[in-house]
């Protein structure tokens, strides 16, 4: 569930826009310590809070964002947390191509994308600049993003990884497109060197604009 005051109703500081709001989450978790054997689950509500600073012009958009996250287990209370995410996008559009950048950084303690450790404090910081061209059916895609995590407690974890992004679209119809993703990464460890890897990923694709308001995007591919 998420409330906030609608954008037409913002306040306005002369060309900026300021749009608080408030979201609840629910979540039902099966396995909160991540133990094969010694499985607990519990109910976890996650309340946001959060205010968002815009300003938008025919060629320009700017925006930044800072949300706090209290996070509240009903039977595992030692568990209990607030993230943090501070986030900020920067839009160019310098016809014909199209430029974005974007930054956020999360104080968070969700558990790694990996099994090796269950939740652990960490900032995460993830950056990605993107460029884009459209050209009448078909549109075009480059992209590169940088995700570092920093462990308070377990410094054999901290990684980087760098993934490059290649993406076409082709507009079919006057909504669906379809799409065709190539990406490469790049995980490299700070300690454990042992654990680097690469990957290389393709994805096949559909993306449409439902309504004004509502756009969905479906995507299946293989990664080694």
């Amino acid at each position: 569930f998420v409330w906030g005051i609608p954008q037409a109703e913002a306040l306005k500081i002369e060309t900026w826009r300021l749009h608080p709001y408030v979201s609840v989450e629910q979540k039902y978790d099966d396995n909160v310590y991540l133990d094969p054997t010694n499985k607990k689950d519990d109910f976890i509500t996650a309340l946001g809070l959060g205010i968002g600073l815009e300003k938008t012009r025919r060629r320009y958009g700017l925006k930044l964002d800072y949300r706090v996250d209290l996070i509240k287990y009903y039977n595992y209370t030692r568990e209990n947390t607030d993230h943090h995410t501070l986030s900020c996008l920067v839009d160019l559009n310098l016809i014909p191509f199209r430029l974005k950048f974007e930054d956020i950084f999360k104080r968070t303690s969700d558990p790694a994308d990996s099994e090796k450790t269950a939740r652990q404090d960490r900032i995460r910081n993830i950056s990605s600049l993107k460029i884009n061209r459209q050209q009448n059916r078909l549109e075009f895609e480059m992209g590169y993003s940088n995700i570092r995590d920093d462990y308070d407690n377990y410094n054999e974890l901290d990684r980087a990884e760098n993934i490059f992004t290649l993406i076409s679209y082709y507009k079919f119809l006057p909504k669906p497109s379809l799409l065709l993703e190539y990406n490469y990464g790049q995980i490299q460890y700070d300690e454990m060197s042992h654990s680097d890897s690469n990957y290389n990923q393709i994805r096949l694709g559909l993306k449409s604009d439902i309504t004004s308001r509502l756009r969905g995007l479906v995507k299946v591919g293989y990664q080694k």
